[in-house]
């Protein structure tokens, strides 16, 4: 049987150097001490890709330790950067010319730099690009976040990407806020996912210790297997045990959030529970 890999995105900064519109994460740039390590990406599974991006990831000096560590175990290697800092790219691309390298550009020259927030970008990105290429590096191309202001610049990006050869991608306009905030973060310890019933037992009794992070925590037991163990396999039957421990999980204030397919049956169990323990502590 062959080893199981994965498909990674490993984000070694919040720091970057660009202003981006629709882009907040320069507003609440990581310290260096807060970005992963090279002991922590030791720690990491087997990848087939891994995709390395930020912020930007060239702020960070010692990218290239980083990207060595990686190839040890991920087949492919994809950095997603602004270009601005050329001759670190090129340098590290020298060391790993196997590497792949993605440059975000937002539209032609001047629509490019208003979107970007950098002096010079565009020619910092594109002259980048032409390095890369002269180096002989293959997998190379360019790609933007099309939004209204850089919709009419699409067209002329894909035709300057054909007439260099290179892949052209876009995204659809976001905003990073929503990916990185500390208040968008929910706690889910994982019931089930190739844990024994034991494990998982355990796991739901223990739930409350993840209270002390501070973060919402999930509780998503809804329908899962190892009620097999209890109940049967019927889904109903599995419904009933949900709710149980859903009543459960609001007695003892374990989670905050549960997820679940019979929403009725479960609430129904959950306000009963409550308004008995009410009853109960007057």
């Amino acid at each position: 049987m062959s080893e199981k890999k994965l498909n990674g995105t490993v984000i070694v900064t919040y720091r970057c150097n660009a202003r981006c519109s629709m882009c907040n994460r320069y507003k609440a740039p990581s310290k260096p001490d807060e970005e992963i390590s090279i002991e922590t990406i030791k720690k990491l599974p087997k990848m087939y890709f891994t995709n390395i991006t930020g912020g930007e990831p060239f702020i960070r000096t010692d990218l290239k330790d980083i990207v060595r560590e990686l190839y040890k175990k991920s087949d492919r290697i994809v950095i997603s950067t602004n270009g601005f800092f050329t001759d670190r790219i090129v340098d590290l691309a020298k060391e790993f010319p196997q590497i792949g390298i993605r440059i975000s550009i937002e539209g032609l020259e001047k629509t490019n730099n208003e979107i970007r927030g950098l002096e010079n970008g565009f020619q910092r990105g594109y002259g980048t690009l032409r390095k890369l290429r002269e180096m002989g590096m293959k997998d190379v191309g360019f790609g933007m976040t099309v939004q209204d202001k850089n919709a009419p610049d699409l067209v002329p990006l894909y035709e300057l990407s054909n007439e260099m050869g290179m892949e052209f991608a876009t995204a659809s306009l976001h905003n990073s806020f929503y990916f990185v905030e500390a208040k968008n973060i929910i706690l889910d310890p994982g019931i089930g996912f190739g844990k024994t019933f034991s494990q998982n037992v355990e796991l739901i009794a223990r739930l409350k210790g993840l209270k002390k992070f501070g973060f919402p925590v999930l509780l998503g037991v809804s329908r899962k297997s190892m009620f097999s163990q209890i109940v049967g396999d019927d889904f109903s039957d599995r419904d009933d045990a949900t709710a149980a421990v859903g009543a459960i999980a609001a007695l003892n204030n374990f989670a905050d959030i549960l997820r679940v397919h019979d929403v009725k049956k479960t609430l129904n169990a959950v306000k009963t529970a409550l308004t008995i323990k009410k009853i109960w502590t007057k």
